[in-house]
């Protein structure tokens, strides 16, 4: 192996494991819906089945912190492997809907704790000049995950009892993952060296730094600044110091570090409150025949409702309001509900039709790695807060455009709205959301940091999967399209203001930046208590 390689190598080898969440995350549309016509789940069931493994992955990775702290980088992700293969077999042998969503929730820990702490590996082994896209690579291999998933569903949706097939293939190749993973994957050098096993870590370090085609010299002495910045801050990896770590975190007095939980908290809150992940999870629901005929049900009891509403005298809001309240009503008292359409048209003719919009979601799923391979290559030139700025405003027109389509029936623009949903969120939120939680903390509350930021991403991504079919239920004419629209400007302007640019500096360096804007902000309040307001120079009289 030449010496060019060996980084790439062990930025590839530290990313693979996400490979298994988005095999989770591709095939679970297509296994839901194999689930709901064999086990004739109800719509609840299965939203909490669909949604489980996002709300409890959550607390499990927030407990990666504790975890990647106290045992290491390295042990953590084989710990979570070891969950994955267990979840998903629990999942694949269910007789029933509780089996079912044991195995969902057990798998998702081992997806919470993969999220949480592969992107802290990634960072802490990648220089300064490539950790967005190392980082980013991490998010490429949840999108080929959801490719192959995609591909598994599609194979595996006509066959009874094809959704175990899909799970069970998930836990074999988390097997063949677990075993290439224990003889492979790196630790962490700053882990290392926060044990007190500077040596072994300042060896790591240089070795790496070299063979990414730093001079030898150069790479010792950059080695031995972030070692011994290291030593001298607090490392939070002890037994007796986690408590601390997660109070410095939670109810942190330091104002440099809540200014960090801010910009990761919200960065990792609007990456899911926008709705970019819809498009795939729900993908083959959105576009499936059975919500076709519902638009055309409601535009007609919209106008039968209008008709009989006074001879068709409304007037203003309240009219408008009253014919849509009179609307969905209507349309509900005719309807057959979802999880009971097998009853009718039956198993096989379901899944051939479902069959065509599994394909949709491949060429879906597919689109997202080179936008987003594409969008990580300049995440280090052009930095971060531009790409930010562009999928907050990018998502807010894509869902205007799926709410036109909705409001129209218009099945093709519908599918442009959804891809065009996935070109935002791959060119900037799902990339950079690891990027940014994982290098914006110091290092004895990094773990513990970016723990916190992945629960609130997937507690969120949980709840909009879980409230997504109940408010499309009760909103059939517009569906939640509406209020992902308002958070996505919400977004850009929160992006706009509390997020800095962090391109090109060491993790170390974007530390002493929040201080540093910390102690700008306090010079600028002194000025302005003692100066009655700030200074615009000064006015000589005229002589």
């Amino acid at each position: 192996m030449t010496p060019s390689t060996m980084i790439w190598r062990l930025i590839l080898i530290s990313a693979l494991p996400l490979i298994l969440v988005g095999f989770d995350v591709g095939l679970v549309s297509a296994a839901i819906r194999g689930m709901r016509l064999e086990l004739e789940l109800t719509e609840l069931q299965e939203s909490v089945a669909a949604s489980a493994t996002y709300i409890v992955g959550a607390f499990g990775g927030l407990y990666c912190g504790h975890l990647a702290d106290r045992y290491g980088r390295r042990n953590s992700v084989l710990i979570a492997v070891s969950l994955v293969v267990v979840g998903t077999f629990v999942a694949a042998s269910s007789p029933g809907p509780i089996c079912v969503v044991l195995g969902r929730s057990i798998l998702g820990l081992g997806c919470g704790l993969l999220q949480a702490v592969t992107p802290i590996l990634l960072a802490e082994i990648a220089p300064a000049s490539k950790r967005g896209f190392s980082v980013a690579c991490a998010e490429a291999m949840i999108t080929g995950g959801n490719v192959l998933g995609a591909f598994v569903g599609f194979i595996f949706c006509e066959s009874k009892g094809g959704w175990r097939s899909m799970f069970l293939m998930n836990s074999l190749a988390g097997v063949a993952l677990l075993v290439f993973f224990y003889l492979q994957l790196p630790e962490s050098p700053r882990w290392i060296a926060a044990r007190g096993k500077t040596t072994e870590a300042l060896a790591l370090l240089i070795q790496w730094h070299v063979s990414n085609g730093t001079p030898s010299k150069q790479a010792e002495a950059e080695a031995r600044t972030a070692l011994n910045i290291q030593s001298d801050r607090k490392n939070g990896t002890g037994v007796a110091s986690q408590r601390d770590a997660w109070n410095e975190v939670i109810c942190t007095p330091d104002p440099a570090i809540r200014r960090m939980m801010l910009a990761g908290l919200g960065v990792a809150f609007f990456s899911q409150a926008c709705g970019s992940d819809l498009a795939i999870v729900y993908s083959s629901e959105i576009l499936s025949p059975e919500r076709s005929n519902r638009a055309h049900l409601v535009r007609a009891a919209a106008r039968a409702a209008h008709s009989e509403d006074h001879g068709g005298r409304l007037h203003g809001m309240g009219g408008m309001a009253s014919m849509l309240v009179a609307a969905t009503n209507k349309f509900r008292s005719t309807r057959t509900p979802l999880h009971r359409v097998h009853g009718v048209v039956g198993f096989a003719a379901e899944m051939s039709e479902f069959r065509i919009t599994m394909l949709y979601s491949i060429i879906l799923a597919a689109v997202q790695l080179p936008v987003l391979l594409g969008a990580s290559l300049f995440f280090d030139k052009l930095g971060r807060k531009p790409f930010l700025l562009f999928g907050s405003v990018g998502l807010a027109v894509a869902h205007t455009v799926v709410l036109c389509g909705e409001l129209q029936s218009n099945e093709v623009l519908i599918g442009v709205g959804l891809l065009c949903v996935i070109l935002a969120a791959n060119a900037s939120y799902a990339g950079l959301t690891a990027v940014v939680c994982s290098e914006i903390f110091p290092m004895h509350v990094r773990a513990k940091g970016m723990a916190l930021c992945f629960c609130v991403q997937q507690l969120v991504m949980g709840l909009v999967m879980l409230a997504y079919l109940p408010i499309d239920d009760a909103m059939p004419a517009t569906g939640p399209w509406p209020f992902l629209i308002a958070v996505s400007c919400v977004a850009t302007v929160f992006v706009w203001f509390c997020v800095p640019e962090t391109k090109g500096k060491t993790l170390e360096e974007i530390e002493d930046m929040f201080r540093a804007q910390v102690v700008a902000a306090n010079a600028g309040k002194t000025r302005i208590r003692e100066g009655g307001g700030p200074s615009y120079g000064t006015i000589r009289p005229s002589a």
